[in-house]
């Protein structure tokens, strides 16, 4: 019978887990043809993440530019940093380096940014909120509180 030993300390190698075939399985892709190189399959998240970002944020910049919004290329620079560190976080937990700091860096990073939209449509949509409600309010200012 086969003694079950913890992640990282097997046969299988460092980092390697013993799946049900008893076959070693790892965190990162195995692309066919490399040998599990991380190295190799770091560099080819990125140089294939840089072509799909530039792609993306051109198609953003286009379609802003067509909707007529005015900071259609500063929105373009956003979506181009945006994909871009998420593909750099891809090819760093690829390579194994500090994968906790760096999950932790990337959720840190993309948590200040939601927070950030959040607090700036809040301050932004507070006039449209006031008047919607007063525009609802007055819409039922002679209505008896029964009816509502």
């Amino acid at each position: 019978m086969r003694e079950l030993r913890p992640a990282g300390r097997g046969a299988a190698g460092e980092g390697d887990t013993l799946g049900s075939a008893g076959r070693p399985l790892r965190a990162g892709w195995r692309v066919p043809g490399l040998g599990g190189r991380p190295g190799i399959v770091a560099l080819l998240i990125v140089l294939l993440g840089f072509f799909i970002t530039k792609y993306l944020a051109r198609a953003v910049l286009i379609a802003g530019v067509t909707a007529g919004i005015e900071y259609s290329k500063a929105l373009s620079e956003l979506v181009r940093v945006l994909l871009f560190v998420l593909v750099f976080a891809m090819a760093l937990e690829e390579l194994a380096i500090a994968p906790r700091v760096v999950l932790a860096a990337f959720v840190i990073f993309f948590g200040a940014i939601g927070a950030a939209a959040a607090v700036a449509f809040g301050l932004a949509g507070r006039d449209y909120a006031r008047r919607a409600v007063d525009y609802l309010l007055s819409r039922h200012e002679g209505d008896d509180i029964d009816q509502l």
